[in-house]
């Protein structure tokens, strides 16, 4: 859609530049005409100051008599002959300096018997006291008619001297007539300016008045541009400059028009467009419906699952990986329900001990997955992530699998502290990748305590209760640390978190929970959120292992985090019954 919009653009912007080059060719051939009408006239009046019979005329005395007359009728006819096809030429006059004046209407009367245009006069003095031999008067009217007169001196061809002036009188009115079958698209116009920024032409104002427009100046060198009028009216503005007269042509049209040439083009444009939406919005609609919607489906029945609904059933009818994935998931609730069942019958047939590791590990598989499905699932989504080119989904995978193996081993009860922070540095990764990488983890596990036993998952209940309880969103670092010491004959493991910590009532009634066995229902107490079955039972299986001496405690300031150590022996021989 972007590339839609930019090449819609790109193809309006270009449109325009057409339009605006195809107008610019109409106002190059003005243009060309204009040139071509300045040319003749350069081409007459070289012609006329450089004929030997006119220089004969110019260089004679003022006479009124049959001489006169005779001059007359042969440089009317001599005129007569480089005007043919020329109607813009009104009138060509020659002028010496003892006031002998004749022109192209056979009038040969001197200076004092007729009136003489005063920008003739102008034009000599301009002629003989400047540089240049040749004058663009401004423009002027005579008998009504607009005018501009050319000037050109007429030099001695023997001597070189100065001996009077050509003069042409150019008829604008001709002028305009030609410019006024000009057109620019439809109600497009042209403007022609002279050297003073006086009208030449103008459909709307009179030859002759000043024209002082503010979008002038925006044009500067440009040969077009768009701008607004003073009634905020968009137009098209063009020019091009007829260097040989000093003049400037303008055009004028309303960006109105130019966008007409658009509509069509555009109305194809937003057909195509409003079809890429439809179908986009067909192939959304269409995921959603096949792929995200079971999946939410299925996050919606694992929360149920949470809260103890055990009765929940996922869709199996589909046969891809989604499909598999409900099966998978319908297997875990019934396997977890079982497990719920069986443990149950532990407690009412077993001793406390196994009561409780039985229930420890219940609450690994309820916590995270079932065999089949690490097996049938967590390899599948490991695989396509794989495909995919997703590490970090495959990477996390891959620890979640690893630490479902580790939970899921009946045997041995008693692992080594080297592996159970192995496991923990597995479960961190997945903690990392689900926080985002906001909370500091840190390990101290010196080597000379690397061997020493102790019950498995006892260290992954603690760890997750301070990632679960200890911080919340005005922490502004959040760190956990284990760190392992040796303590005489005993090895201490301490999880210290950066969190808010837990309020003094609170910590009195999780100590008297830890000193205080007998009373299961207190597992089941409104504080349990906060100390946790899986923390309770950790403490309970330590005391049965190793004896009342050693657990857990629990130290904690409100606002500065909290401690939780661990204290077991280094030394203790496992028997087979424990095995």
């Amino acid at each position: 859609m972007v590339l839609s919009v930019v090449g819609y653009r790109t193809i309006s912007n270009l449109m325009v530049e057409m339009i605006a080059e195809s107008n610019l060719q109409t106002l190059n051939q003005v243009q060309n005409k204009l040139k071509q009408v300045d040319s003749v006239i350069d081409d007459i009046l070289l012609k006329t100051a450089v004929n030997s019979n006119i220089q004969q005329i110019i260089k004679s005395k003022p006479d009124e008599g049959w001489n006169a007359y005779l001059e007359s009728r042969l440089f009317v006819d001599y005129i007569q002959l480089l005007v043919i096809g020329n109607p813009e030429i009104y009138n060509i006059t020659i002028l010496n300096f003892d006031g002998k004046r004749i022109d192209s209407q056979g009038r040969f009367l001197s200076n004092t018997s007729i009136d003489v245009p005063p920008i003739y006069n102008q034009i000599m003095d301009d002629l003989v006291g400047g540089s240049s031999n040749k004058i663009i008067s401004p423009i002027y009217q005579t008998s009504r008619i607009d005018m501009i007169s050319f000037g050109k001196l007429i030099l001695d061809l023997q001597t070189g001297e100065p001996i009077g002036v050509v003069i042409i009188d150019l008829n604008l009115g001709m002028i305009n007539k030609g410019l006024n079958d000009v057109n620019l698209l439809q109600s497009g116009i042209i403007i022609l300016l002279d050297q003073n920024d006086h009208v030449i032409y103008h459909p709307e104002q009179k030859t002759g008045t000043s024209h002082k427009e503010t979008w002038i100046k925006t044009l500067e060198s440009m040969p077009y541009t768009l701008g607004k009028t003073e009634n905020e009216n968009q137009m098209l503005y063009l020019q091009t400059k007829i260097d040989e007269l000093g003049w400037t042509l303008y055009g004028i049209v309303p960006y109105e028009e130019v966008i007409k040439k658009l509509v069509d083009f555009r109305f194809k444009f937003n057909i195509f467009l409003l079809i890429m939406i439809v179908a986009i919005g067909i192939v959304a609609i269409s995921i959603r419906k096949v792929f995200v919607m079971p999946v939410l489906t299925l996050q919606r029945l694992m929360r149920k699952v949470e809260s103890g609904d055990f009765t929940v059933r996922a869709s199996s009818k589909r046969n891809d990986e989604i499909g598999q994935l409900g099966i998978s998931f319908n297997q875990m609730v019934r396997q977890i329900k079982e497990l719920i069942e069986q443990v149950y019958e532990v407690r009412i047939n077993e001793s406390r001990a196994l009561y409780y590791q039985k229930q420890a590990e219940l609450e690994a598989l309820q916590s995270h997955i079932t065999p089949h499905f690490l097996y049938n699932t967590l390899h599948s989504i490991s695989w396509l992530a794989n495909r995919k080119g997703i590490r970090e989904i495959q990477s996390v995978v891959d620890s979640l699998s690893s630490i479902l193996q580790y939970s899921l081993q009946t045997t041995p009860k008693m692992v080594k502290l080297r592996d159970e922070f192995e496991y923990l540095k597995l479960y961190l990764d997945i903690i990392d990748f689900r926080y985002g990488g906001t909370i500091e983890f840190s390990y101290e596990l010196p080597e000379t305590v690397q061997h020493v036993l102790l019950p498995r998952l006892s260290l992954q209940p603690i760890l997750e209760n301070a990632i679960k309880h200890a911080f919340n969103e005005t922490n502004e670092k959040k760190s956990i640390s284990i760190i392992t010491v040796q303590d005489n004959k005993d090895v201490i493991v301490k999880v210290e978190d950066s969190g808010s910590g837990i309020q003094e009532e609170e910590l009195t009634h999780i100590n008297r929970m830890l000193s205080t066995p007998e009373r299961d229902n207190e597992l089941h107490s409104d504080h349990k959120d906060r100390a946790g079955i899986g923390l309770i039972n950790v403490h309970y299986r330590l005391q049965m292992w190793f004896g009342k001496e050693y657990g857990i405690t629990i130290t904690s300031t409100e606002g500065r985090g909290t401690t939780v150590q661990i204290r077991i022996p280094i030394e203790y021989k496992a028997t087979d019954t424990l095995k």
